[in-house]
C-alpha cells in the first residue's frame, strides 16, 4: 500500500471503523483489516476515551486524563494509555454542574449552579493562580485571572450601554505624544474616550493630557496601557458611528483583572466566586476559554486506582 492507504492496483481509500479499516476494493466488495500504530496517531477519541495530547478538545469539553507515572514519577495530565482506567479527570462543568455557554449569549447561570458555587467551601489557590473549591461530591477549580476578567467586563459593558459614569481622576495628570495621524483620530474618538471613562484634553500640537481613566484601571496605569487602548479602540471604531467597542472593553476588564501568580486570601476569594456567581456567563471567558473545571471524588478515586 502507498503511504496514504491505498494500494496502487486494486484498493481504494480506507474507511476506519471501530478498531479496524474497512477496504473497498473496486468490485464493490470489502475486507477488514486490524488498524496499524500510524493509523491510530492522531485520531480523535472514541465516545467516552480520552482525547490525546495532540487531539484538539471539542468546544465545552476539557483535557482528559493523564498516562501512568513511570516508576518513581507523579502521573501526568496530558494522557492516559492505560486502557483499564480510560476516565477522565476533568468533565465538562455542565456535566451536573455549570454548563459552559457561547460568550455572546446573555443567559444567566442556572439557580442550581449559582447555589452550588455560593456554598462551595473554600480550599485555597493551586500555584497562586487557581482557586479550588469543594462542593458535594465535587472539586472545582477556578482559573482566577479569567473569572476577574469576566465579571470586570460585564460590568464594563453594562455601564457603557447605560452611559452611566465610571471614571476616576488621577492626582498627577499624565502626558501622551501622539502621531499627526494619531491626533486626528483622537478629535473623532474623544465621544468614546469619555463614555468608557477616560478625561482627556489637547495639550499642545501633537500630545494629550490625560486627567481621569476608568475606576477599573489602577495607578499603574501608563501611557502604553493608554497608546494600546486607543489602537485598539481606532481599529474597532474606524468606519462605525455607534457600536459598542467590546474587543477594547475586553481589553481594559484584561488589564485591571488580577493576573495569575498573585495570592489572595480567603476573604478575597470568597468575594470573587460570589461576584462570578452573579455574572451572567461565569463559565467561560470573553474569548471562550473555560473559568470553571471540575472533578468529581469518584474520578479522584479511580486515578489512585482505590476503586476500579
Amino acid at each position: 500500500p502507498s503511504a496514504r492507504g491505498v494500494s496502487s492496483g486494486s484498493l481504494f481509500h480506507p474507511l476506519v471503523t471501530g478498531q479496524q479499516t474497512q477496504v473497498f476494493k473496486n468490485d464493490g466488495s470489502e475486507e477488514l483489516k486490524a488498524r496499524t500504530a500510524p493509523e491510530i496517531k492522531n485520531k480523535p477519541a472514541e465516545p467516552g476515551q480520552p482525547h490525546q495530547a495532540d487531539t484538539p478538545v471539542e468546544p465545552g469539553q476539557f483535557h482528559q486524563a493523564g498516562a501512568p507515572a513511570e516508576p518513581g514519577q507523579f502521573q501526568q495530565t496530558d494522557k492516559y494509555t492505560d486502557p483499564t482506567c480510560l476516565q477522565q479527570t476533568t468533565k465538562p462543568v455542565g456535566a451536573g454542574f455549570l454548563q459552559p455557554i457561547d460568550h455572546h449569549q446573555e443567559t444567566p447561570p442556572s439557580a442550581s449552579g449559582k447555589e452550588r458555587l455560593l456554598r462551595a467551601r473554600v480550599i485555597g489557590q493551586a500555584f497562586e493562580s487557581y482557586i479550588l473549591l469543594e462542593e458535594g461530591e465535587e472539586i472545582l477549580l477556578i482559573d482566577q485571572h479569567a473569572a476577574h476578567e469576566r465579571i470586570r467586563y460585564e460590568k464594563l459593558k453594562k455601564q457603557f450601554i447605560l452611559q452611566e459614569s465610571f471614571g476616576q481622576g488621577l492626582l498627577s495628570p499624565l502626558a501622551v505624544n501622539l502621531s499627526e495621524l494619531e491626533m486626528v483620530r483622537f478629535h473623532e474618538l474623544s465621544q468614546y474616550l469619555s463614555k468608557l471613562g477616560f478625561e482627556a484634553e489637547v495639550f499642545g500640537n501633537r500630545s494629550i493630557l490625560i486627567r481621569g481613566i476608568p475606576y477599573a484601571l489602577d495607578s499603574s496605569f501608563s501611557g502604553q496601557d493608554f497608546l494600546e487602548i486607543f489602537e485598539n479602540l481606532s481599529s474597532e471604531a474606524l468606519s462605525v458611528s455607534e457600536i459598542i467597542p467590546e474587543e477594547t472593553i475586553y481589553m481594559m476588564a484584561c488589564k485591571s483583572a488580577i493576573k495569575a501568580n498573585r495570592s489572595m486570601s480567603v476573604i478575597e476569594i470568597r468575594g470573587l466566586v460570589e461576584q462570578l456567581a452573579n455574572a451572567e456567563n461565569p463559565y467561560t471567558c470573553v474569548h471562550g476559554r473555560p473559568v470553571i473545571i471540575s472533578m468529581t471524588k469518584k474520578e479522584l478515586e479511580k486515578r489512585f486506582k482505590r476503586i476500579v
